[in-house]
C-alpha cells in the first residue's frame, strides 16, 4: 500500500481495497501463510413507498 503526500508515484485517485483474513497457517520453521479475500461493499437496498395515483 502506498499513501501520503509528496511526489505522486501513481496516477489517479487513491482508492484503497479492503481485505479480510480468510485463513492463516503457521509452520514449524517460522513461515506464516495468510490468505486474504477482498471485502465486497455492502449491498444497499432502498425501499420507497408506492407512488400515489393521481385519481386517489
Amino acid at each position: 500500500m502506498a499513501a501520503g503526500a509528496g511526489i505522486p508515484a501513481f496516477d489517479g485517485a487513491f482508492d484503497p481495497t479492503v481485505f479480510d483474513m480468510a485463513e492463516r497457517a503457521a509452520f514449524p520453521n517460522g513461515v506464516t501463510l495468510s490468505r486474504l479475500t477482498r471485502r465486497r461493499p455492502p449491498t444497499i437496498t432502498v425501499h420507497r413507498p408506492p407512488a400515489r395515483r393521481a385519481d386517489a
